[in-house]
């Protein structure tokens, strides 16, 4: 089965997404599954294929996007949805869920859009990983591949599995004002669509699958040491969606920092609070004892130690930003 995974931005900002990269790895791992991507052209690309109209082609082989089994976008930021009317626009591919039939590749979308709000693109997606893809998708892809000829039935089936939405089994009335009067399940869909998280992180890896120079931390290789935070801040996002908080043990941190160093010899710390870590200075003495050095994605006034600053030091920052974390400009 042959999945198109589509970034709704540049290769440039693509290939620094974690979640991106760790999609791409799990699909592949699948046993009988093939995975390729797809991104928005950079602006001298995007004007030729608009002057040509060549079809927008994976990185991998070329093969153009309405080829595959599976359009899956991996979307993390709403102002992509910008991007999503030319990525089909070029794809050749109907832009409405509605005016799609058998003949075209079904067409997933996960990320944080997916699991923050899918309903902005509930008339353009046939369905939504709603959560994190690493306990969502080995299940999804196994229904796929038993089902995929029969798109109805496959809806059907993909619809009982945690985590999945297809807007197409709900029927939603509303009162005359606009507001929401009553949602109803058809075809045995869930009253509710749970979202799923991944308990154990120890289980999957998520780091810089791929290595690449061109990309905005082409300089580093990326490991994700935490999802979620424990504070609970009401104006953030990122630590809601990721309840419960987890971080990664020190043991398989170390792991996934060897596997970096062979490549780069700087790591990028990634997390929502990664200065919150439990094993921050074991992980960066055992950094910068393998001769790398560190990088984190996320710094807290109050949770800065001396000993993350001396690292940060001999990593060769020169400058941090710290943000005052606070939900208005008075508390900050």
């Amino acid at each position: 089965m042959s999945v198109a995974l589509v970034y709704p931005s540049t290769y440039h900002h693509a290939m620094s997404n974690l979640g991106f990269l760790s999609v791409y790895h799990l699909l592949n791992s699948q046993e009988g599954t093939l995975c390729e991507r797809f991104f928005l052209p950079d602006p001298e690309d995007m004007a030729e294929h608009q002057k040509t109209g060549y079809p927008l082609f994976s990185l991998e082989s070329h093969r153009f996007l309405d080829e595959f089994d599976v359009v899956a976008f991996s979307i993390s930021f709403e102002n992509d949805y910008l991007n999503l009317p030319r990525l089909f626009e070029l794809g050749h591919l109907p832009f409405w869920a509605i005016e799609r039939n058998e003949d075209h590749p079904l067409v997933l979308c996960g990320g944080v859009c997916a699991f923050l709000n899918p309903e902005p693109l509930a008339e353009v997606m046939d369905m939504f990983a709603v959560g994190e893809a690493e306990p969502i998708l080995p299940g999804l892809i196994a229904e796929m591949q038993r089902n995929l000829s029969d798109r109805s039935e496959l809806l059907k089936i993909a619809s009982r599995l945690p985590g999945i939405y297809v807007p197409s089994l709900y029927q939603i009335d509303y009162h005359e004002d606009g507001t929401l009067a009553d949602i109803h399940p058809k075809n045995g869909a869930p009253p509710r669509v749970r979202r799923q998280y991944l308990a154990d992180l120890d289980r999957f890896a998520s780091r810089s699958f791929v290595a690449t120079e061109d990309t905005e931390f082409g300089d580093m290789a990326l490991a994700e040491v935490s999802r979620g935070c424990s504070r609970g801040c009401r104006f953030c996002a990122a630590g809601f969606i990721y309840l419960p908080a987890r971080e990664r043990t020190l043991d398989h941190m170390i792991e996934q920092v060897e596997e970096g160093l062979c490549r780069r010899d700087r790591i990028g710390l990634v997390g929502a609070a990664v200065s919150d870590y439990s094993q921050s200075d074991a992980l960066n003495r055992a950094i910068l004892d393998r001769g790398g050095t560190v990088s984190m994605a996320s710094l807290r006034i109050d949770a800065l130690s001396e000993a993350e600053a001396r690292t940060l030091k001999a990593s060769g920052h020169r400058t941090v930003a710290l943000a005052p974390e606070a939900g208005s400009q008075r508390l900050r």
